[in-house]
């Protein structure tokens, strides 16, 4: 298995080096016309060039906060969550020393962010150019993290994945952290050009941290689990809600998947008819819902919102008030499912 681990690191490696542009050049500083003197050139070229330490140490100190940005440090407390609750939901018996590491449920979380951490440093990798529309504040487009400097990154938290795989879990579900790190790889290269399909893969990769977390510390087999249609359940709820959410973020960043020619659901529909798909996740995640009672009530009023954005223009101040909004309802859908559905 360690064998395997180093292979999947390996094709990681290979796919960005498959995938990254290698034509990257970068010229010296041209100098002054009016400059005669050869030493004088040599001097401007110097000068430019000199190793700034004042800039290096403001770096260092800012890199903690850059990287909290780069890796959108805000889906780290839902993604716990959602860990937990699938760990909880299969052995209800877990203690708070069960969720202490080196425990399996906390090693299989830190696995689950690792993941999406070293997902999100790739996709900003990947869509340097494209963030100079959508999101001029991201670190990378700043210039406060170097893209060399984010593929060390990757590679870091991959390794890091890969121990904690290796050393902690059980050889029979290390095959899946494997298969993750894979398919993250070929996101934002591949997959994230096909319309519909990203947000799909998005959306699953989601609802697959409350499974990864579910089927580890499960009692046996899954399927014969006493609260095996709990957890199918809120899996479908969370992939829908999600799906719904990622359509979202589409229609935000319109302007620079048009620029860009890139196919998503707003960008080929247009932004009106991209609101009532996400209004048809919303309302499959009611129908196929038989066993939380507060999602209903929780969906609709996120109808409303999605209603406010459009009549509001489409403004960013309603775009954060909707995820705002759609957060909360999955906290109280996960603690609804905690607290009070759990078959002990």
């Amino acid at each position: 298995m360690q064998t395997l681990s180093f292979l999947t690191l390996l094709l990681d490696i290979l796919l960005l080096l498959f995938f990254t542009p290698l034509s990257v050049s970068f010229p010296l500083p041209k100098a002054d016309p009016l400059t005669s003197s050869r030493s004088e050139k040599y001097f401007t070229i110097y000068r430019t060039a000199k190793f700034d330490m004042c800039e290096f140490k403001q770096k260092v100190v800012s890199f903690p906060s850059e990287y909290i940005k780069l890796i959108r440090a805000g889906n780290i407390l839902p993604t716990i969550f959602l860990s937990t609750a699938g760990g909880k939901i299969t052995n209800p018996r877990l203690s708070f020393g069960d969720l202490l590491f080196p425990r399996i449920l906390p090693v299989t979380t830190l696995i689950i962010l690792l993941i999406m951490s070293s997902s999100m440093i790739l996709n900003d990798f990947f869509d340097f150019h494209i963030d100079f529309t959508n999101a001029k504040d991201r670190p990378l487009v700043k210039g406060t993290v170097s893209r060399p400097f984010a593929l060390i990154l990757f590679v870091g938290h991959a390794l890091t994945c890969e121990w904690l795989n290796t050393t902690y879990l059980p050889e029979q579900f290390r095959w899946i952290t494997h298969l993750a790190l894979v398919l993250t790889s070929l996101y934002t290269p591949v997959v994230k050009k096909i319309l519909l399909l990203k947000n799909i893969f998005c959306a699953s990769l989601i609802s697959f941290s409350v499974f990864f977390s579910a089927v580890v510390v499960s009692k046996g087999p899954l399927s014969l689990n006493p609260n095996f249609d709990l957890l199918v359940n809120l899996m479908n709820t969370i992939f829908f809600v999600t799906l719904n959410s990622e359509i979202m973020m589409d229609i935000r960043d319109i302007q620079g998947d048009t620029e860009w020619n890139i196919q998503t659901i707003p960008s080929v529909f247009g932004k009106d008819l991209s609101l009532k798909f996400c209004s048809f996740c919303l309302l499959l995640a009611m129908i196929i819902n038989k066993k939380i009672w507060s999602l209903p009530l929780l969906l609709i009023s996120q109808m409303f919102l999605l209603y406010e954005v459009q009549r509001n223009d489409f403004s960013e101040t309603y775009y954060d008030r909707y995820f705002r909004g759609i957060t909360l309802s999955l906290f109280v859908v996960l603690l609804e499912c905690i607290l009070f559905r759990i078959e002990h």
